[in-house]
């Protein structure tokens, strides 16, 4: 039987939305990517970018893993990770952002009256419609 080759894959939060991962378990290496790819994003935010080929979908996940716990922990305050839905790529490859939490342009607003607007609309149940006594 051959030898299996297992990987380590961090887990970036834990149970109940805390890091799992402290700051001292990210490699410098991957911190210091990502305040690159942070300051780049910055100044050219109509992209994303694409990480070289991992040797394995493993090694992919597990970058993506400590990326997402860095930006979480970041020192000069938390910052956004977000893997791009892009098609047609190897498992090995992603495209991701790095960008502030919130972005300056009006979301938030939107996204607490949708966020008001479904908390109406669980508290108070929509009546039936009114039969019309008419027959076509």
């Amino acid at each position: 039987m051959a030898r299996l080759e297992f990987a380590y894959v961090p887990t970036a939060t834990a149970a109940g939305g805390t890091s799992a991962l402290t700051l001292e378990d990210i490699p410098q290496d991957i911190r210091d990517d990502i305040e690159e790819v942070y300051a780049y994003l910055k100044t050219n935010p109509a992209g994303r970018m694409r990480t070289p080929a991992f040797p394995t979908k493993t090694e992919a996940l597990a970058w993506q893993a400590l990326a997402t716990a860095y930006c979480k922990l970041r020192p000069g305050g938390e910052i956004r990770f977000r893997k791009s839905p892009t098609k047609g790529l190897p498992e090995n490859v992603f495209d991701f952002r790095v960008t502030d939490l919130l972005p300056d342009n009006g979301s938030e607003g939107i996204r607490n009256a949708v966020e008001a607007a479904k908390a109406t609309a669980q508290e108070t149940p929509t009546p039936p419609p009114a039969k019309s006594g008419a027959r076509k």
